[in-house]
């Protein structure tokens, strides 16, 4: 039932996958867990890093020049970037693929599960990976998606229109309107696509593997395939959910991890962990 390792890393960004967990901080990387194939072993000197993806048992981290760092395992390419990959601004990575936004708006991928790049999927904005399938939003709210498809994850909905977040799970795939609207698609492993008609004024979204985290602008959360975050957590600033749970980052900097399988106990937080994360979660 998936790897018992567990890994964080801090920088400016959150985002969770296992084996991996993937978090960001004020220009400093930080990681704790196992580390079976070397993925807490941040390179000595690594610094200004913007964002981190992992994947495969490999850690990536983009800093703030847009150059790619990789560590790990290599068994499935992850740390093989190509050359192109430069002025990085964002980076998706899960499973054994990677998907990298340049600051041209134009797209870079590698990994043993990467796709050709559609020749339309230019002026992104924001990209999302999931196990093989790969999402991507465009700067007029429109999303473009392809890679595997055999679950309808890359079906997307015709009134998927004014998109302003995506998400992408193992096989499902998740996006919040304008008007704070919830969509989601693909395989409904654990109710993960199931939006119930009351899911509006969503601020933020998150997908794991298989569930849907989504906070709505009254505080309350929208918990799908995964159990909601304890009802000590307020004043979310960023969180992402996992497998079998999910990590938040409060506005006191304050971080609360939560788990539901006995399989991944919640991570321990270092001391002196102080979160910045790049967009706030604003009410």
């Amino acid at each position: 039932m998936g790897n018992p390792d567990l890994l964080v890393l801090v920088v400016l960004s959150l985002t969770c996958a296992l084996p991996s967990r993937i978090h960001a901080v004020g220009g400093q990387v930080f990681a704790w867990g196992s580390t079976s194939s070397g993925e807490c072993n941040v390179p000595n000197g690594l610094a200004n890093a913007i964002c981190t993806s992992a994947g495969g048992y490999s850690s990536i981290a983009i800093t703030a020049d847009g150059n790619v760092t990789a560590w790990g395992d290599d068994g499935f390419g992850l740390l093989d970037f190509p050359p192109e990959a430069t002025n990085i601004i964002a980076i998706s990575g899960r499973g054994y693929s990677c998907l990298a936004l340049r600051a041209d708006g134009s797209l870079v991928a590698w990994g043993t599960t990467s796709d050709p790049i559609p020749d339309f999927a230019t002026i992104i904005v924001a990209i999302a990976e999931g196990a093989g399938h790969h999402l991507a939003l465009r700067d007029d709210g429109t999303l473009i998606a392809w890679g595997a498809n055999n679950w309808g994850q890359c079906d997307i909905p015709p009134e998927a229109t004014n998109i302003v977040a995506i998400g992408a799970g193992l096989t499902h795939s998740i996006a919040l309107l304008q008007n704070g609207s919830l969509l989601a698609w693909g395989q409904d492993q654990s109710g993960d696509t199931e939006i119930p008609t009351d899911a509006t004024n969503v601020v933020a979204i998150s997908a794991g593997d298989t569930s849907t985290l989504a906070l709505m602008s009254n505080g309350q959360w929208l918990a799908l395939g995964v159990d909601a975050p304890p009802a000590s957590v307020t004043n979310a600033v960023s969180f992402s959910a996992e497998a079998f749970g999910g990590f938040v980052i409060q506005s006191d900097g304050s971080v609360v991890s939560w788990d539901q399988s006995a399989n991944f106990p919640p991570a321990l937080i270092p001391c002196g962990f102080i979160s910045l994360h790049f967009s706030p979660i604003d009410f």
